[in-house]
């Protein structure tokens, strides 16, 4: 920056990245001089460019302390009931994406606070400057240095209030994180709880249900034990009945009227009823058959009935099965 003490002319050479960067303060050169007299000083331009500048980053800090205060009111920090109830709306936060929020945040206070601080120490240069001029009123207008004098404490009143701002919300960021990590582990907690519930719940259906399979293998014992005792009684019945039928069946029929077997007896041996005892046996026999068949099926069909000494209701696992433990 050069200024021409004659023709009272300033000029200067401004870095930035983007012309939008100094669009604003000049737009407030007017604002902060109407009157166009103190624009006459070459130190007014660094002066308000300093002043717009803090007025920036101190908007900026109060953006990101709004978006602070949204996380603490999602959170409810201010309510004990934080961890029962999760937030406001009803939706729990999300535990994964606050932590990247919360560094994020930090990360934006850590980077505007290098540049308060260089813009502080700006402000300082500026300052010392303008206070050498006031000890010379003989070369330099004491009301022009007074009015900028007024710029630079405006705008170092802004560089207290952020680094305050910034003290604040970096507490606040820390005790936010380890109320996140916190609910994290309390969250992890509850569910760990859950599964042993869960594990517990499961155990005792299985023990239920080995209580129902061990009284179904000790049903389908009495039922093999019961046909072995039948199958044995059938084995006997059948060993009985080949042993007497054929004797039975022999005197029968020689003790029969049809036949005449008495010694002495010289006219026919056979009657000539003889076959009505054929066809009767065989009409007999085939009778019985057919009965014995139709029972036989009407047995199958008919439902299994267990002895009447046995109740499965008896079984405690049984009457203890609800619908849910079946789901």
């Amino acid at each position: 920056m050069a200024y021409n003490a004659e023709t009272k002319a300033s000029y200067g050479v401004c870095l930035v990245q983007k012309v939008e960067y100094i669009q604003h303060p000049l737009a407030a050169l007017d604002q902060l001089d109407p009157s166009g007299v103190l624009q006459q000083h070459y130190l007014f331009f660094p002066s308000a460019l300093a002043f717009t500048n803090s007025q920036s980053l101190s908007r900026k800090f109060q953006e990101v302390e709004e978006r602070l205060i949204k996380i603490q009111s999602g959170m409810k920090c201010d309510d004990w009931q934080t961890v029962k109830h999760g937030p406001q709306n009803g939706v729990e936060p999300d535990l994964v994406e606050l932590p990247r929020r919360l560094t994020s945040i930090l990360h934006g206070y850590a980077s505007d606070s290098v540049v308060a601080d260089v813009l502080g120490r700006i402000i300082h240069f500026l300052h010392e400057q303008l206070r050498v001029q006031k000890q010379n009123p003989q070369q330099y207008d004491t009301m022009v240095v007074d009015s900028l004098l007024d710029i630079l404490a405006e705008a170092e009143k802004m560089q207290q209030d952020m680094k305050g701002r910034v003290s604040y919300a970096r507490d606040v960021i820390q005790s936010l994180s380890q109320m996140v990590y916190a609910y994290r582990a309390q969250r992890d907690n509850e569910l760990n709880v859950r599964l042993a519930k869960l594990s517990h719940k499961s155990n005792q259906l299985n023990l239920k249900l080995s209580k129902i399979a061990a009284h179904e293998s000790h049903m389908n014992t009495i039922i093999a034990k019961s046909a072995v005792e039948y199958s044995l009684d059938m084995q006997v019945i059948s060993i009985v009945t080949l042993l007497f039928l054929p004797g039975t069946f022999m005197a029968t029929l020689f003790s029969a009227s049809f036949w005449n077997f008495q010694p002495g007896h010289e006219g026919p041996v056979a009657s000539k009823w003889g076959w009505l005892y054929f066809a009767l046996t065989i009409t007999l026999t085939a009778t019985v058959f057919s009965a014995w068949k139709a029972y036989s099926r009407w047995k199958r069909t008919k439902q299994l009935q267990f002895k009447s000494s046995i109740d499965i209701s008896a079984l405690d696992a049984i009457e203890e099965l609800t619908e849910e433990d079946l789901e």
